[in-house]
């Protein structure tokens, strides 16, 4: 999902429109921010999470993004909980407005819950579907690199 850029504004929007964001969200991830090292940099403190399946969508890259579309599949991710802050962390590090938070319902062992994520309104122009095991566009050695510059 990463690339580096940063945001300035909120990513939340529901798959209604717009609404705020509440003060404790569940975020479903399915890129860098599945790994607890980078998530818990980005966020500034450690996050539990737990394994969680997106039906329905399918995981692509293209160009320097990960991002997921409507298809005929699923793709595997994490959920945790978010603050505000921690959301306006997210937003920087997922390059809001390439990205935006929408509204989805993942299952979990737990059971179904709704959950948002990070995912581009119009997926690259070009692109080519990846499995789970893809977490980023682009190296490690890259990701770190601009974790370090973005969050310090």
């Amino acid at each position: 999902m990463h690339r580096g850029g940063q945001g300035s504004r909120s990513a939340l929007r529901s798959e209604a429109g717009d609404s705020p964001a509440p003060y404790i969200m569940l975020i479903f991830s399915y890129g860098t921010l599945t790994l607890p090292m980078i998530r818990d940099r980005v966020l500034g403190h450690p996050v539990q999470s737990e394994p969680a399946v997106l039906r329905g969508y399918r995981k692509i890259c293209g160009w320097d993004y990960l991002t997921v579309i409507p298809s005929d599949g699923s793709v595997d991710g994490v959920v945790f909980e978010a603050d505000s802050e921690d959301i306006l962390r997210m937003d920087t590090w997922e390059e809001v407005p390439t990205y935006s938070l929408v509204g989805v319902r993942v299952e979990t062992d737990s059971g179904p819950r709704n959950a948002f994520a990070y995912i581009m309104p119009e997926p690259p122009e070009h692109y080519e579907f990846v499995d789970d095991g893809r977490i980023a566009a682009i190296p490690i050695h890259d990701i770190m690199r601009d974790l370090e510059r973005l969050m310090g």
